[in-house]
């Protein structure tokens, strides 16, 4: 009985490897090593990093791969490479065109992405489950609103309890992804985790209040991410995967944060861990006009946030 347990086991996690294996959109090896120098120069620039930063197979990526330094090494086994948590509201072309970028991007790595919908008006939404079937699609009849934000993490992170996976990208709603994104971030955190174990987050975004930057003091910050972030599942684990309540009263004046990206910076901190910025932006920020949270602050004339160093096209 034990043995033909061991073999109905076996013959469920390699149909589950087919299944996964037959939704990815694989491109063939010519093409991916061009994109992956490309990508390599795009991130690291020339002499900065070891030309020898490459995407993994999924063998290697599932038996695992024998790390000396710092005694990092992968799981055996995910359900998925990555969950994209994103929480949005009336903001449905956006939401919409994010999701569809993700879906239309060629990648190696498999994916899940949770949407909340946090009480919007339109009726619009409810298409995005009809158009992306596989999507996690939730829906609050009442918004959270500035002041309860941080439960919107709650909301999604509590499904992250019952899948396995390597990372979590957390994202605002309101980014236009650069060409090969899903491909690049990956590659970044499983390289940095392989020569820094404490690198427990990759912030993949440059911004500045000012229309056109150079350089901003943050941006050599290890200990602050905000808007997007690829986190390690471990840091939502220590979280418990849930955000603690916030000063109501205080994130509702105009420009105070929400509150909730400087718990994850606080949770990294305490474990000991650092935050790997990039060099250039691999998103671009679309969200002045618009945005939910800051309405009141983030506009032309009182200070949007704009994007530096986006490697995409737009």
């Amino acid at each position: 009985m034990a043995i033909r347990k061991k073999i109905s086991i076996k013959k469920t996690i390699a149909k589950k490897i087919e299944f996964r294996h037959k939704q990815l959109k694989f491109i063939n090896s010519g093409e991916q090593k061009k994109m992956d120098e490309l990508d390599r120069l795009r991130i690291y620039g020339d002499g900065r990093k070891p030309i020898d930063v490459r995407l993994l197979t999924r063998d290697e990526m599932r038996i695992g791969t024998q790390i000396k330094k710092n005694e990092y090494s992968k799981k055996v086994f995910v359900d998925y490479d990555v969950v994209i948590c994103v929480p949005s509201y009336e903001r449905y072309k956006k939401v919409r065109r994010l999701i569809k970028q993700f879906y239309e991007q060629p990648t190696q790595y498999t994916f899940k992405i949770i949407v909340l919908n946090d009480g919007s008006n339109s009726s619009k939404y409810n298409k995005l489950i009809t158009e992306f079937p596989e999507i996690i699609y939730l829906k609050n009849d009442k918004s959270n609103g500035k002041a309860l934000h941080w439960y919107c993490y709650n909301q999604m992170w509590e499904y992250l309890k019952d899948i396995e996976c390597h990372v979590v990208l957390q994202m605002d709603d309101d980014f236009i992804l650069c060409e090969n994104f899903l491909n690049m971030i990956i590659n970044i955190f499983f390289y940095e985790k392989e020569n820094n174990n404490n690198v427990m987050a990759i912030a993949p975004h440059l911004w500045s209040f000012k229309k056109i930057c150079e350089f901003e003091r943050w941006w050599l910050r290890k200990d602050f991410v905000d808007g997007i972030a690829l986190i390690d599942i471990a840091v939502i684990k220590v979280m418990e995967y849930k955000m603690k309540p916030v000063d109501v009263e205080a994130v509702s004046k105009p420009g105070v944060p929400v509150r909730a990206w400087p718990q994850i910076s606080e949770a990294i901190v305490n474990m000991g861990g650092i935050i790997y910025r990039t060099p250039d932006s691999l998103v671009y920020h679309d969200g002045n006009d618009d945005s939910k949270l800051h309405g009141d602050v983030r506009n032309d004339n009182k200070g949007g946030v704009y994007t530096q160093k986006y490697i995409g096209k737009l």
